[in-house]
């Protein structure tokens, strides 16, 4: 199957693109794990890890995505999580010790 053409299913930007079926070449001479594309504007694409960024089944594809989005779900929150409890007020302003700029410089 090496340098042959296969349908897979690419996951590396499942967040952003969405899951997308592509006709690629396992790149053997590199990895059996990687692969190769070009996409209808020209632009060559590679992933490297089987069951990570492709897959060969579209089942595989969306259980992964599944699983990156719910990832970043929960990083996410933690981000919100932090913030919610961030709260600022005049009185907690600090003094920036900063360097003196020099007249006719900046």
């Amino acid at each position: 199957m090496a340098g042959s053409s296969i349908t897979v299913f690419v996951t590396k930007y499942a967040l952003t693109a969405g899951i997308q079926r592509v006709t690629a070449r396992i790149c053997s001479d590199i990895s059996e794990q990687m692969i190769k594309y070009t996409d209808e504007a020209g632009w060559h694409y590679h992933c490297h890890t089987e069951g990570k960024d492709w897959h060969r089944t579209a089942e595989g594809a969306v259980a992964r995505a599944e699983k990156m989005r719910q990832a970043k779900i929960t990083s996410l929150q933690k981000c919100i999580s932090a913030l919610e409890k961030k709260k600022f007020s005049v009185d907690k302003i600090k003094e920036f010790p900063c360097l003196a700029v020099k007249e006719g410089k900046s």
